[in-house]
């Protein structure tokens, strides 16, 4: 049986860690071609669902059995946005149900962000957005008039 250790989503480029039991790491294969799986972890590549499958007796006979199931998300931002001085935007993440760990701005004297992706536009210019999701960035270019 294979328990999954972090749920059960992942974003695309991050890692999960199982924990095996009753299975020898060297016999679960991976079932679709969204990431692969070594020694204990799976590395998600892409948006899709990562399968699982180990094998088991059943009258004596050996057969495959899907033992876990990893949706993998792709978290996505506006690409582009555009404010006047002095005006906010409340920026969101689609595509995945996980929130951001961290928002910075690249030159915050043009766009300020706070920790909840709530964008001020400060002065003229352009600046780029990003949000962190765990080693996954989003990035958003930003013009202020």
């Amino acid at each position: 049986m294979i328990t999954k250790a972090k749920g059960d989503t992942l974003v695309v480029g991050q890692k999960g860690y199982l924990k095996l039991t009753g299975v020898k790491n060297k016999d679960v294969t991976l079932k679709g071609k969204t990431g692969y799986y070594k020694n204990g972890v799976v590395y998600s590549d892409k948006k899709g669902k990562i399968t699982l499958m180990a094998p088991f007796e059943k009258k004596g006979k050996l057969k495959s059995k899907k033992v876990c199931v990893i949706k993998v998300e792709e978290p996505k931002l506006k690409k582009t946005l555009s404010l006047k001085r002095g005006r906010e935007m409340q920026l969101k993440i689609s595509g995945t149900k996980t929130t951001a760990d961290k928002w910075v701005s690249s030159n915050p004297s043009i766009a300020r962000v706070t920790s909840s992706g709530l964008v001020t536009a400060k002065k003229s210019g352009e600046c780029d957005i990003s949000a962190y999701i765990g080693d996954y960035v989003c990035k958003c270019h930003v013009k202020v008039k």
